[in-house]
């Protein structure tokens, strides 16, 4: 009976080898691993995304007095389905 056990406990052991092999320490292909996608930044769990406390960041400020203005107009009367191109509605935009 002991010699059964032995041959059952050395079956496990190869068994459980096999499911943790992946392409990365064998020669598996990829696209044979799990499909679970791995995070791309590992992150400690309650940790913060984004910015940090104490960071002071950078953004781009409105200003008064703009440097130029931009107008962006269609080069062609007409469309390529044969309908006339008339400016109905001018926006303005800031950024």
């Amino acid at each position: 009976m002991k010699l059964h056990f032995s041959v059952l406990l050395a079956r496990v052991a190869e068994l459980e080898a096999q499911l943790k092999t992946n392409s990365n320490n064998s020669n598996k292909l990829p696209s044979s691993d799990d499909l679970k996608k791995k995070p791309a930044f590992s992150r400690k769990k309650g940790g913060r995304r984004g910015g940090k406390l104490g960071h002071s960041g950078n953004t781009l400020k409105f200003v008064d007095k703009v440097d130029h203005d931009l107008v962006h107009l269609p080069n062609a009367t007409r469309c390529d389905c044969g309908c006339e191109l008339v400016q109905t509605s001018v926006s303005e935009e800031k950024r």
